[in-house]
């Protein structure tokens, strides 16, 4: 049931971006969504991140571009996957350090 909701998820992204119905189906239909979904998330990350590399003219086409040639992110990107575990990771740490500072003050 989750690949059916990712797959719907990247189509309906990518239909978002006004790729033809036709397109969008092709490219979820070959290719897994996640790759689809980190592609939409590279391409959010270029529109919101001015000053960085070439400025994305046609959203549409520069997405299709990174899909098919498989563009890959600049190692400053980080998926929103990505970001999630470093919280995740930062608040175990977190945790750790306040039951290790409670035990000293105990």
């Amino acid at each position: 049931m989750q690949d059916t909701d990712n797959g719907n998820l990247a189509v309906n992204g990518l239909i978002k971006l006004k790729i033809e119905n036709e397109k969008a189906r092709e490219l979820t239909t070959r290719l897994p969504p996640e790759y689809i979904e980190e592609k939409l998330e590279f391409l959010e990350w270029k529109l919101d991140t001015r000053g960085r590399g070439r400025p994305v003219q046609d959203p549409m086409a520069w997405l299709v571009r990174a899909i098919e040639k498989e563009w890959k992110p600049p190692s400053a990107f980080q998926s929103g996957q990505e970001i999630a575990r470093e919280e995740a990771e930062r608040d175990k740490r977190r945790e750790e350090l306040g039951e290790q500072h409670e035990e000293k003050t105990a």
